[in-house]
C-alpha cells in the first residue's frame, strides 16, 4: 500500500513538473527575459558582497554577466528534476528504465523547444535541447546511483 502511495505521488510530481515546465515554455520572450533577470538579481543579491548598495547601473551590468548562466541554469535543473522523478517511478524497470527516463525527456525537449517557436519572441535553441538533455542525463544518474548504493547497502546488511 504504501509503495502505491509513493508511486502515485512521484507520478503527480511528474505532471506537475511537465506541467511547470511547458508553462515556462509558453511564457513571450519578454516575459520569460523578465523573470529570469528578477532572479538573476536576486542570486546576485545573495553571492555579490554589498549588491544592493552598488550604483543601479553597476548591479545591471552583473545582472547582464549572469543572466544567460541562470537561464542555462534552469533548463538543465527542469529537466534533471523530471529525470529524476522519471527515473524514481520506472525503478523496477532498473538500467532500462533510466534509459528511458533521458530518452523520454530528450524528446520532450525537443517538442518543447518546438513549441517555442509558436510563442511570441521566442525561438528554438539545439542548444537548449543539449543542456536540457545534459541535465536530464545527470538527474536520472544521480537517481540510478542512489538506487544502486541502497541496494548495495541492503544486501552488505543481509550478509552480516
Amino acid at each position: 500500500m504504501k509503495k502505491k502511495v509513493f508511486t502515485g505521488c512521484v507520478w503527480a510530481l511528474i505532471i506537475t513538473q511537465l506541467l511547470f515546465i511547458f508553462s515556462m515554455s509558453a511564457q513571450s520572450g519578454s516575459t520569460s527575459g523578465q523573470l529570469s533577470a528578477r532572479v538573476t538579481r536576486a542570486i546576485a543579491r545573495i553571492t555579490t558582497p554589498n549588491f544592493s548598495q552598488l550604483p543601479g547601473l553597476k548591479q545591471n551590468r552583473i545582472v547582464r554577466k549572469y543572466h544567460r548562466y541562470v537561464r542555462k541554469s534552469a533548463h538543465l535543473l527542469e529537466y534533471a528534476l523530471l529525470a529524476m522523478l522519471l527515473t524514481l517511478a520506472l525503478r523496477k524497470m532498473g538500467l532500462r528504465g533510466a534509459l528511458t527516463s533521458v530518452c523520454a525527456c530528450v524528446l520532450l525537449a525537443m517538442l518543447d523547444e518546438t513549441r517555442q517557436m509558436f510563442s511570441g519572441g521566442r525561438s528554438p535553441l539545439a542548444t537548449d535541447v543539449l543542456i536540457d538533455s545534459l541535465g536530464a542525463g545527470l538527474g536520472s544518474l544521480a537517481v540510478s546511483g542512489a538506487i544502486w548504493l541502497k541496494k548495495r547497502r541492503k544486501a552488505g546488511a543481509n550478509l552480516a
